[in-house]
């Protein structure tokens, strides 16, 4: 055989070398948002009822992800980034809601590290406050 002619044990060298070169350019940073999202109802008696859910989509910039909860909410998350924040569009749908199940679509600013607060108002007696936070992950 020749020197330069590839054996399986100098290929399982060669790829025994890869796994690191591999493992660097699998991994991407993206952004973990976590998000909770309240259900504050007037009912006709005058009292507030309270109800919350909440979760967390990992995200590259530039994606927009779906996700169920419970199925009775649908929570759409639509990403960019710039400058250290991350630039959220965010729309509920509320399956309780016969009529319009839409509870809203908003827009924020959160830094990276951080959150922030807004509110959907669906209508004069269901409200919305939602909090956003944002943090840097590496995903496989």
């Amino acid at each position: 055989m020749s020197p330069s002619h590839l054996t399986r044990r100098r290929a399982a060298a060669a790829l025994a070398c890869l796994p690191l070169a591999g493992a660097a350019r699998a991994a991407r940073e993206g952004i973990e948002l976590r998000y909770v999202i309240e259900r504050d109802q007037r009912e006709p008696s005058g009292e507030i009822t309270h109800d919350s859910f909440e979760g967390a989509l990992q995200m590259l910039p530039g994606e927009t992800r779906e996700a169920d909860v419970r199925g009775q909410y649908r929570v759409r998350l639509a990403l960019t980034e710039s400058a250290g924040v991350a630039h959220v569009r965010i729309s509920v749908w509320d399956n309780q809601r016969a009529t319009a199940p839409l509870a809203g679509t908003a827009a924020a600013d959160v830094p990276i590290g951080g959150q922030a607060r807004l509110t959907l108002l669906a209508s004069d007696n269901i409200h919305y406050p939602v909090t956003l936070a944002a943090s840097r992950r590496v995903f496989p």
